[in-house]
């Protein structure tokens, strides 16, 4: 009989890499590789570190590193470290100069426990990873921890052109304004740039859309949010974003985007795929329409007042072909039904595969239309719809569950 130690190298890494899809490296090491040596030296195989979990000790990290295990990451991530860890420049630079193929690092709920150090986690980055074109700040939980733009001022002057995306987002960000000065004049090739739900330390956190069109010709994907505030000169001439395919800017108060502010941001837009804009409650459908973008995909407007312009179905109608995603939650009103009922008549929303409409008064006939005609469909939100029957008033993802939804539906209505 064969024994598991008799399966090739090859075999065993495969073997490995399903297991760490559900396990942390942590485990691998605490656990599979002390099985037996042959074990543990497929563990420590470069094939299995492309990616750094962060689940391993701070300590062992800098071994591995030192060793020559980790040759071949491309994503550091530094954001499971243990609060205060005891961190000198020496280790960092003793860990990224043995990370020569390091792409992305993820400091998410980081800088903090790094405390003083914290400029240490940049500037031997900019020394030691020139491959590097991806940094994400993402905090999970609130801090009142303020993090400076100064952080970065000399790693986008040294770095800026090699990044392709950035992502600062829920963070206490000092000197934002600064920060998108230096973003846009030093990062010429970023693609995705994401800045959202921010703790600005700044009486003025606006920024010239045309600042940004001008530094950022190439970006892809803009994901802002309040409060970001825009400014706009006529007198400036916009570039726009010729490249931009996602734009989103959530909000439950902003009363600061309205239409020509808009205009100003993707009327040079043709690709636009994704818009979000949601509670950005002074903008008119008009502006949607007059938009480039031929194909949207994704479309979410709750809690717009787009509602209540007799133009919003030509919003639907100028997209409804394309759309993938649409999300009119929280529109009042039976108008719903009707918009409904004219789309599907013009052989629209066959692409849909998402649609929000919860806390409307969509009807049941209007549910069954819709799925019956949307044939790609494979989630619905029908949450709080009141003129549901009970029972139905909830999320349903997957083609099952919506066909037995329709099976639901159709009994209600022969009782009725």
């Amino acid at each position: 009989m064969a024994h598991i130690n008799d399966l090739p190298h090859e075999i065993l890494l495969k073997i490995f890499s399903e297991y760490l899809k559900t396990e942390s490296q942590l485990s691998l090491i605490q656990n599979v590789s002390k099985t037996c040596l042959y074990w543990s030296e497929v563990c420590m195989d470069a094939f299995l570190w492309c990616i750094y979990d962060g689940s391993l000790p701070f300590v062992t990290l800098k071994q591995f590193c030192k060793k020559g295990y980790l040759k071949n990451i491309e994503i550091l991530n530094f954001s499971k470290v243990k609060e205060n860890v005891n961190v000198t420049q020496e280790d960092l630079k003793s860990i990224y100069s043995n990370l020569p193929k390091v792409k992305c690092v993820i400091f998410s709920n980081a800088v903090k426990k790094f405390e003083k150090r914290e400029c240490y986690l940049i500037s031997e980055l900019q020394k030691h990873c020139p491959n590097l074109n991806e940094i994400i700040i993402n905090e999970q939980t609130f801090h009142d921890y303020k993090i400076s733009n100064k952080l970065f001022e000399n790693f986008f002057d040294f770095r800026g052109s090699k990044l392709v995306s950035l992502d600062f987002s829920n963070i206490n960000l000092v000197g934002v304004r600064d920060l998108f000065l230096t973003i846009a004049s030093s990062c010429r090739n970023l693609e995705h740039l994401k800045v959202q739900n921010l703790h600005i330390q700044s009486a003025n956190p606006s920024f010239l859309i045309e600042n940004m069109q001008e530094g950022l010709q190439k970006l892809k994907t803009l994901r802002l949010g309040y409060p970001i505030l825009f400014r706009s000169r006529s007198s400036l001439k916009s570039c726009g974003f010729p490249t931009l395919e996602i734009f989103t800017h959530p909000s439950k108060m902003d009363c600061y985007i309205q239409d020509r502010l808009l205009k100003r941001l993707l009327l040079k837009s043709p690709n636009l795929k994704v818009l979000d804009i949601r509670g950005c409650t002074l903008l008119t459908a008009d502006a949607l329409c007059a938009l480039p973008a031929a194909d949207l995909e994704r479309l979410y407007v709750s809690q717009t007042r787009l509602y209540s312009s007799l133009n919003f179905i030509n919003v639907l109608r100028k997209w409804g072909h394309s759309l993938e995603a649409l999300d009119i939650s929280r529109l009042k009103g039976s108008i719903i039904n009707d918009h409904f009922t004219s789309l599907i008549s013009n052989c629209n929303l066959q692409n849909l595969e998402i649609l929000d409409i919860n806390n409307t008064a969509v009807t049941i006939s209007t549910v069954k239309m819709i799925i019956r005609n949307c044939p790609k469909l494979n989630f619905l939100q029908l949450e709080s719809c009141r003129e549901l029957c009970r029972g139905c008033k909830r999320a349903y993802e997957g083609k099952i569950s919506i066909e037995e939804l329709l099976l639901k539906l159709d009994d209600n209505m022969d009782i009725t």
